[in-house]
């Protein structure tokens, strides 16, 4: 199950009361090692990234409902709070590939357009330059003194 499915899912089974991004991370990697699958690379901040741009397409929202969070150790307070997000209206009806790939949806690039500039020539010639080169250039240079 790609990312964006299995994020998709979970938002549609907690309903209103919607989830918070790191406990959806450490879940997805449970996920995975249950499944028995590679296992997943992807760190917490890519993953943030990731809700991030659901957020901006609309797909996401925060609920306004938020809890201090803590690390290890006594008395130890990170500094933001646990944020839970649900699915929107405009979630529920975006297609599977919007919600695998939600960079490509924001920033559309055409594939013959990114082959172009992939291959385009970055100009000048390959190597050394030749005696003869140098001598065209100096040619080509107006003469006199510079204004």
């Amino acid at each position: 199950m790609i990312t964006g499915e299995f994020v998709r899912q979970r938002l549609m089974e907690a309903g209103d009361r919607g989830v918070v991004i790191a406990d959806l991370h450490t879940e997805r990697k449970e996920h995975w090692e249950e499944l028995e699958l590679r296992p997943v690379r992807g760190v917490y901040q890519s993953f943030a990234r990731f809700f991030y741009w659901l957020f901006q397409l609309g797909f996401i929202e925060k609920t306004g409902e938020t809890e201090p969070s803590s690390g290890k150790g006594d008395d130890y307070k990170l500094q933001s709070d646990r944020t839970y997000y649900r699915i929107t209206p405009v979630g529920i009806g975006a297609d599977i590939d919007k919600w695998s790939n939600p960079r490509r949806t924001l920033y559309p690039r055409k594939e013959e357009e990114k082959r172009v500039n992939y291959h385009k020539k970055k100009g000048g010639k390959i190597g050394r330059p030749r005696e003869a080169d140098r001598v065209a250039e100096v040619e080509k240079r107006p003469r006199g003194r510079p204004p």
